[in-house]
């Protein structure tokens, strides 16, 4: 995960979520409100790796404990990535699509809905959360076993992804 979470020894602006401006820190850590500190702190990559661990250990458990399907590696570390990136809100959300349908292409279709960050209230389509989006969405479809069906539904879908995007 950290080949795509990049390191800043410094709090750096991060969205908003319910009109309030959020900060991050390390490697994607969100500055909770007990945090203050962090904001004028300057971290090193051994503090952002024990964030990062911090972080992850929730997300782990939400993911061990909330799917009712076996998952092989790649498509619980999607899980994870994703829960990491887009909250427990919309993991649990994403979680629960996999555990009614059981349906890869499902689950991808739903991850990929999550490409919005909000800009002075408004939301608004992130280039960088489409991209990210595609690439978890590829990821879980082609993790799964029947692999040559998924894996050309999958391109199909990274391509239509990327044509949505520019077309729009």
């Amino acid at each position: 995960m950290l080949e795509i979470e990049q390191f800043s020894a410094k709090a750096y602006s991060d969205g908003e979520v319910k009109g309030v401006k959020k900060f991050s820190i390390g490697y994607g850590h969100q500055i909770r409100p007990n945090e203050q500190y962090l904001l004028t702190a300057t971290i090193n990559k051994a503090k952002g790796m024990e964030l990062f661990a911090s972080d992850l250990a929730p997300l782990e458990t939400q993911v061990n404990k909330g799917s009712k399907h076996a998952l092989n590696q790649s498509q619980y570390d999607v899980f994870v990535k994703f829960g990491y990136n887009a909250g427990t809100g919309s993991l649990a959300k994403v979680l629960t699509t996999w555990n009614t349908t059981h349906d890869v292409n499902k689950v991808a279709e739903h991850i990929k809905l999550y490409k919005y960050t909000t800009k002075n209230g408004v939301k608004v389509v992130s280039t960088g959360l489409v991209e990210r989006r595609a690439a978890e969405a590829l990821e879980f479809v082609k993790a799964y076993p029947k692999s040559s069906l998924f894996l050309a539904v999958g391109a199909l879908l990274l391509a239509r992804t990327f044509f949505l995007t520019f077309k729009n």
